[in-house]
């Protein structure tokens, strides 16, 4: 059989599509009526310019809370609404993706909540890819159909336990939304709707009966011998999802990053993520070398560390990086070298 690879995709895989970046749906979340007319949200969002972050607080005074779920409502439906759009222009990203998922790839995780790959990639109009992708152990366990933005109830702990005896994932591409979805609905909570965001990703996973077995099952993936992991478009904020990929390198994992930023970019945001979490006091890192804390002014007060860190860690173990959007590594000669380095062909 050919090799095949995991897909991890992030904001930025879906930026390609029309999707929003973080600081793109922070400014849809400000300009939204609900934020505008309330000085207490409005002055939440002038701290807070991760909507993650502004997300957790509004959760602290639950008096604003359904205003702002209006927001974030209405936010991931205008992003629906450009990816639709940009796709009637780019048309070809898709044909060309479908193609390397058909060939290239096992199974696809994402870390985003919109329907990208449902009602857009898989059924663009045109191309001759027969593509069939699995939503597993959905409640009725159907392929994905064009379009399809019907809610799903998501199965309780009592209905995955028999969808698991009764079906079989492992001949399917099989693309599991580790985050929720818009069109999810939780089988704990009746009516709400499952997006994992804030900071507090790892406990509503575990409250998720599904989402907590796909987390398994990237965890198992990524352990298997002689794997590789193509990220696309992760900025490598979660770290739930670091410490699954960072378990996978010291088993032999093989990860391959494509990002838009240069590699000194993208290195100098890991490395700057890395201190403004140190200085939140969010991680515990291993500092090597000299004496080291914190000064008046809030800064690290002495220079020429080592940091020993999650982030940096992955950073180091890359096998491959590919400073490109998807057109870019789409094309004919920068897919060939990746699968070249892969061993792919």
């Amino acid at each position: 059989m050919d090799k095949r690879i995991i897909l991890l995709t992030g904001a930025g895989f879906t930026k390609n599509f029309g999707g929003f970046l973080a600081d793109e749906m922070w400014a849809y979340i400000f300009n939204h009526k609900n934020i505008q007319i309330s000085k207490e949200l409005k002055d939440l969002a002038y701290k807070h310019f991760n909507y993650e972050d502004l997300y957790d607080e509004v959760l602290k005074s639950e008096k604003n809370l359904p205003a702002f779920i209006e927001v974030i409502d209405k936010a991931y439906q205008l992003q629906e609404k450009s990816i639709k759009a940009n796709l009637i222009n780019r048309s070809q990203i898709p044909i060309n993706f479908c193609e390397f998922l058909k060939s290239h790839v096992a199974s696809i995780f994402t870390l985003n909540q919109d329907l990208c790959f449902e009602t857009s990639i898989i059924s663009t109009k045109g191309t001759a890819i027969d593509l069939q992708f699995e939503l597993p152990f959905s409640p009725d366990n159907r392929k994905a159909h064009p379009f399809d933005k019907s809610p799903k109830l998501l199965p309780s702990k009592k209905e995955l336990d028999k969808l698991e005896k009764t079906t079989d994932i492992s001949n399917n591409l099989n693309y599991f939304k580790l985050h929720g979805s818009t069109t999810y609905y939780s089988s704990i909570l009746p009516g709400q709707k499952v997006l994992v965001i804030g900071r507090e990703k790892n406990k509503l996973i575990a409250n998720e009966p599904l989402l907590n077995k796909y987390k398994i099952i990237f965890e198992q993936n990524l352990q298997e011998d002689n794997q590789s992991l193509l990220v696309i478009g992760y900025s490598f904020l979660d770290e739930h999802i670091n410490e699954v990929i960072e378990s996978g390198l010291k088993n032999g994992l093989k990860l391959y990053i494509v990002d838009t930023l240069s590699p000194e970019e993208f290195k100098r945001k890991m490395l700057d993520e890395e201190i403004k979490e140190f200085k939140q006091g969010a991680v515990r890192l291993q500092i090597k070398g000299k004496k080291h804390g914190i000064d008046k002014n809030n800064n690290i007060a002495y220079l020429n560390v080592k940091l020993a860190s999650t982030k940096m860690n992955i950073f180091k173990s890359m096998a491959g990086y590919y400073p490109f959007d998807l057109i870019q590594f789409l094309d004919q000669h920068n897919l060939g070298f990746f699968k070249e380095n892969v061993g792919l062909v």
